[in-house]
């Protein structure tokens, strides 16, 4: 992680490096409190995925998606990798 560079009500958006291929992007981050909603919030953003592929001129183009969980935390994210 580089720097914060918003918060929002949906979650906090990060600038991030890539440590292999030391390319820049950002990561919208988005807290879920539950596997249920990770599930549906996971299904959501890959539909976000396949539609940014696409071209589609309203949506941000998105890289990849994954989950991050802090299991210490009790806590998941599920972050939306944009370019």
């Amino acid at each position: 992680v580089i720097q914060l560079l918003g918060k929002g009500s949906e979650g906090h958006v990060l600038k991030c490096q890539y440590k292999k291929t030391q390319e820049f992007v950002a990561i919208k981050r988005i807290e879920i409190d539950s596997t249920e909603k990770a599930n549906m919030t996971l299904n959501e953003a890959y539909r976000l995925l396949s539609l940014s592929n696409d071209g589609h001129p309203n949506i941000v183009p998105y890289k990849r998606v994954f989950l991050h969980k802090y299991p210490a935390a009790h806590t998941m994210f599920v972050c939306l990798v944009m370019e």
